[in-house]
């Protein structure tokens, strides 16, 4: 994942804040943090110090994005835009189920809804709301979805181009005969610009938006053009071994992967037990947070430079199961989210 800002350079706590529950998410607007516990939202200024309390009229919500001086929210009902005091500015509401939604380079929201039906055959459709919350456009997706559901993902380029992923399942998930079904799409003000039907050879289970073009992860790495050519293609044995002092194992590091978050991966051979998750500054440093369950128990945060080289480590308490990608925070920070724990790191 990819950050703005400068990142972290010395490798040391400078700050804590604990929440009264474990951390949902957590967002950064130049010198602000936005920090979701149950439903509200905490503010944070740069030195961690709590500067409001954000507690909308919602029965539950889900911190998605910041878009200007909004903040966008999953509702029971759909998405909805709150202003800085919690007020609801507009309320889009979704007639089918609302499974992914992606902001645009142009503040534009997009949402992804399909049919909450038990029939094999889900129809879907995209929505395009600017700004403002007035839906701009709605169109079926090219794709009928056939089977079981496991995944829906959108991501927009630097361009406006929105890219769409569906991951399903044809097969009862026991018998061990089931075969992948969805593929990848691209989207412009036009409408459909092209359709892969079938991605179960790649095994992709996210998109990410590039500036201009999308990666499809998963099992694999595949680039694909805006006209929807293959760019290229990266297995997980691609990429040159990197020795990191105090990362056993090494890590396998391509260049290509920089723009995706969790793709630096362990080579060892008790891959299970290791978790791995990275974040890339506006230099080109990496942070990366590694578990091993053990024994013996080691969680710590690493960054390299972009030559991966070590420039520093920093031991942190203990995580439950996996490291969240950390966050480059505002003022020269990284953040990182642990339980209820919000620490900053310069």
């Amino acid at each position: 994942m990819r950050g703005c800002g400068p990142g972290a350079a010395r490798g040391r706590v400078r700050w804590t804040w604990t929440g009264a529950r474990s951390l949902g998410p957590v967002l950064v607007a130049e010198d602000r943090i936005y920090a979701q516990v149950g439903t509200a939202l905490h503010v944070l200024d740069p030195d961690g110090a709590e500067i409001a309390r954000i507690a909308p009229a919602l029965d539950s919500m889900r911190l998605l994005a910041l878009s200007g001086d909004a903040l966008i929210v999953r509702t029971p009902r759909g998405v909805a835009a709150l202003d800085a005091a919690g007020a609801i500015r507009w309320e889009h509401v979704t007639l089918q189920d609302l499974r992914a939604v992606a902001i645009g380079p142009g503040e534009e929201l997009y949402l992804w809804t399909i049919d909450a039906s038990s029939r094999p055959r889900k129809p879907s459709a995209l929505t395009r709301l600017e700004p403002n919350g007035a839906a701009r456009w709605t169109e079926p997706h090219a794709l009928a979805i056939v089977g079981y559901v496991l995944g829906m993902e959108l991501a927009c380029d630097d361009g406006g181009v929105l890219y769409t992923l569906c991951r399903a399942r044809l097969g009862d998930g026991v018998s061990g005969d089931d075969a992948s079904a969805g593929g990848v799409a691209a989207y412009d003000g036009a409408g459909c610009r092209w359709v892969h039907r079938d991605c179960a050879r790649e095994h992709l289970d996210h998109v990410h938006g590039l500036a201009a073009g999308a990666i499809g992860s998963g099992g694999a790495a595949v680039c694909f053009t805006r006209e929807g050519d293959l760019a290229w293609e990266l297995s997980e044995s691609d990429g040159p071994l990197v020795e990191v002092d105090g990362l056993e194992g090494g890590l396998r590091i391509d260049p290509r992967l920089a723009a995706l978050p969790q793709r630096l991966h362990d080579p060892g051979q008790d891959r299970a037990k290791t978790s791995l998750a990275c974040t890339f500054d506006d230099a080109g440093n990496t942070y990366l947070g590694r578990l091993q369950s053990g024994p013996p128990r080691i969680d710590r945060l690493f960054c390299l430079d972009p030559g991966h080289h070590l420039r520093w480590r920093l031991d942190v308490p203990p995580v439950p199961f996996a490291f969240s990608p950390p966050i480059i925070g505002p003022d020269a920070t990284v953040l990182l989210a642990q339980q209820a724990t919000l620490t900053a790191i310069e």
